[in-house]
């Protein structure tokens, strides 16, 4: 299912009778995750269905699911997204060009730590500009071209490889994405030992530094994505413009530091844990 259409009951129970093994997937504004109360929908791929960390201290009435308004938490702290057990990802319709390679750097972290998303998806890896122009300079996007499915979710126009002459090449967004997911990874043993593995019980010192760490990690990521647009869902809107002004911040931070101490306590935890 592809923009914010669903089949109604008759057609959904068709589906059903002619392949009742095949997963239902959706990619839209909001998740639908049960159609008509008969076929349940095994993955998403999402624009609008996640409250992320930031929102919980710098909220703004009617995004999320219908759930505002909302009481304001005293603290930004994770909502363990991929605990939920659901395939639900991120789906970063507004990404571009313009975008840092922090945000890149953040994206899958931001997503894990909402209350709805597992991960990212619809990330494009080769779908750069193809349309050129008489003087061979590339100037369009090929769905630009059909105008009976233009529109915004129909659009991807992120991309984490280049054209070069004879073949294409990774830029310095695909090593940030990758190396985002594995501090992503790191974040979610800390964080599975925290709810499901009764850390705080075990050694609630490590716990309680472990806390603090994540947290931290969210406010300096968050700041990180920032470009000084106020008014929008969460932390200056990030998810909408481009951040270059957290950019230009995180730049001069301790941010492999960051990572080192992430990493580190992943390894204290799992040794904790007796792993």
């Amino acid at each position: 299912m592809f923009t914010d259409s669903i089949p109604n009951k008759a057609d959904t129970k068709f589906f059903l009778d002619i392949g009742p093994e095949i997963t239902w997937v959706q990619q839209g504004h909001n998740a639908f995750t049960d159609l008509n109360g008969i076929a349940k929908v095994g993955y998403t791929a999402t624009w609008w269905s996640n409250r992320f960390a930031d929102d919980l201290v710098n909220q703004r009435a009617g995004a999320v699911r219908g759930g505002s308004p909302r009481g304001k938490p005293a603290e930004m702290t994770s909502m363990f997204g991929w605990n939920k057990g659901r395939q639900d990802a991120y789906y970063p319709r507004m990404t571009n060009e313009q975008h840092p390679v922090s945000y890149w750097r953040f994206l899958c972290e931001s997503a894990i730590t909402g209350d709805f998303y597992c991960g990212i998806g619809r990330v494009g890896a080769d779908y750069w500009p193809a349309v050129k122009n008489r003087e061979g300079r590339r100037v369009g996007w090929v769905n630009e071209r059909f105008v009976e499915v233009s529109g915004y979710l129909h659009s991807l126009h992120s991309y984490l490889l280049e054209p070069q002459e004879k073949q294409q090449v990774a830029m310095s967004r695909l090593p940030n994405l990758e190396e985002g997911i594995l501090e992503s990874e790191a974040r979610i043993v800390i964080e599975d030992a925290l709810v499901n593995q009764k850390l705080a019980e075990k050694d609630p010192a490590l716990a309680k530094r472990a806390k603090e760490l994540l947290d931290e990690r969210l406010m300096y990521m968050y700041k990180g994505l920032n470009n000084q647009v106020f008014g929008g869902w969460g932390v200056s809107a990030w998810r909408f413009q481009a951040g270059p002004s957290g950019h230009a911040w995180l730049l001069q931070t301790e941010h492999a530091k960051r990572t080192a101490e992430l990493y580190k306590l992943a390894g204290e935890v799992e040794k904790a844990l007796g792993k």
